[in-house]
């Protein structure tokens, strides 16, 4: 790596360093806990005094991959067949899906109804594959904005 930098990029110098150790000098840790979660794994890094322990590090073989393949399933269960639409889950997936800052009080936020301010349900309406490029995987919207769906209670839907 030290070589194709410096020989091959003309780099004059350059810093290495783990992204725990990035993220935790970004945002001022000195002792926690940095989670990187990636497409295939994901790592749990510890830093203590504002440096990565590499030793204490562990990597679990789950990423978002395995989230995708998860919602696909449930999707092609409850509506449509979405198992051969790997890219359209994972685009809905990337909009949509979010660490909840209060998990109860969302929670609790999913059970309301739209008419009582439930801010949670959004739909994802399903791409149509005519000559559309710039909705190729499809779109989110305010829940309750379209008249016309074409299953009651679907998940996703066709504009």
């Amino acid at each position: 790596m030290d070589e194709l930098v410096f020989e091959e990029f003309g780099f004059a110098s350059y810093y290495s360093a783990p992204p725990a150790a990035l993220v935790a000098r970004h945002f001022d840790i000195t002792d926690g806990l940095v989670l990187d979660s990636g497409f295939s794994f994901s790592h749990a890094v510890p830093i203590l005094n504002s440096g990565a322990q590499q030793q204490y590090s562990r990597r679990l073989d789950l990423g978002g991959k395995v989230l995708t393949n998860q919602l696909k399933e449930v999707v092609s269960f409850r509506s449509w067949n979405m198992m051969d639409e790997f890219l359209v889950i994972n685009a809905a997936k990337e909009e949509l899906c979010y660490v909840a800052q209060d998990f109860l009080a969302e929670l609790e936020d999913t059970r309301l109804p739209l008419s009582e301010g439930n801010k949670t349900m959004i739909d994802y309406v399903l791409p149509t594959h005519a000559s559309d490029k710039e909705n190729r995987f499809g779109y989110s919207r305010p829940s309750g904005t379209s008249k016309k769906m074409l299953k009651k209670g679907a998940s996703f839907i066709f504009d």
